[in-house]
């Protein structure tokens, strides 16, 4: 897909993108890049879409681990991340990173 801008035409980065690390993501039935699984879960949790499929999406925490953090996606890992990131109300933006910082201990 082309998108304009500024007069000039460029593609957008969906083709462009590197799909070596794609996987097949059981909620949204095709193969998706763990980049934009990680941007579907952001827009999710940014916009407060608890019917969303990505809410609490476990597969894909597993992999966002893996891609930010390079350790093992076990059950705990996953159960904290999941936690931290659908918790509501206004919490410290330093907590919610102490709490991520401590998913690879």
């Amino acid at each position: 897909m082309e998108v304009e801008w500024n007069g000039e035409k460029e593609q957008q980065h969906s083709d462009q993108e590197d799909k070596s690390n794609s996987f097949p993501c059981k909620a949204k039935r095709r193969r998706i890049t763990t980049r934009r699984c990680l941007e579907d879960f952001t827009d999710t949790h940014a916009h407060k879409d608890k019917q969303s499929k990505c809410y609490k999406c476990r597969q894909g925490a597993a992999h966002r681990i893996q891609y930010a953090f390079s350790v093992e996606p076990t059950e705990q890992r996953i159960d904290a991340i999941i936690a931290i990131s659908s918790t509501q109300g206004i919490q410290p933006w330093m907590w919610r990173v102490l709490k991520v910082s401590n998913i690879t201990r």
